[in-house]
């Protein structure tokens, strides 16, 4: 993120840039959740930011003209959670140009309940990781069970993904795993391509400033 932010700089409005991943979802479209590791430490006004680069590229990558918008939380009520969530709730609820819906459970993520999921990256890289590390269980227990594939399943291989794009910042910058090899380093790079051949960060750069202006 520090590298990015030297060398690209950031989008207007944009404090910290985040990191947005897919996880697979039960509807047409995955979830994104966002930001699942670049900044541990966030404040409110932060969080309300992700949501809205998330909305954004929601918009513009998965082609959804109204996301729906939901705060990792501990419980579904207006008052659950830590001091951070319970303010990031009353930010998001107030904001206009978004479609918030609400706290979501970690159980539902997969649920196909959100569009995108907004937490910090504290919370957000447990998350990815714990589900990444499930899915490569399971993979390889039913490979040895059922001596057969699992499509379904590989979906949770981080090595099909690649890379999370970093959004908020002047450019194209996808964060690939520590333990990548040259697939996943390769799929990262077609993630890039997808990015720059569908004008991401100019299509971002037009609707932060139309929403953020609101």
């Amino acid at each position: 993120m520090a590298a990015a932010i030297f060398i690209l700089g950031r989008m207007s409005g944009i404090e910290r840039p985040p990191i947005v991943a897919s996880l697979p979802g039960s509807g047409d479209h995955d979830t994104l959740i966002i930001d699942v590791g670049a900044n541990v430490d966030c404040k409110p006004a932060q969080l309300l930011q992700f949501a809205v680069l998330g909305s954004v590229y929601a918009q513009t990558v998965l082609r959804i003209s109204e996301p729906r918008v939901a705060l990792l939380n501990n419980g579904e009520e207006e008052g659950k959670g830590n001091n951070l969530a319970q303010q990031v709730y009353a930010l998001l609820k107030n904001q206009e140009g978004i479609n918030f819906s609400g706290n979501i459970e970690g159980r539902e993520l997969f649920a196909g309940k959100a569009d995108v999921v907004v937490c910090d990256g504290f919370v957000g890289n447990i998350v990815l990781k714990s589900i990444e590390g499930l899915g490569l269980f399971f993979i390889r227990l039913l490979g040895r069970e059922t001596a057969a594939k699992t499509p379904g399943l590989e979906r949770f291989d981080y090595t099909k993904t690649g890379g999370a794009p970093l959004l908020g910042v002047k450019g194209v910058s996808i964060v690939c795993h520590g333990s990548s090899r040259r697939e996943a380093v390769a799929s990262g790079l077609r993630i890039a391509e997808n990015c720059v051949k569908n004008r991401i960060v100019e299509r971002q750069e037009a609707q932060l400033a139309k929403i953020l202006a609101e």
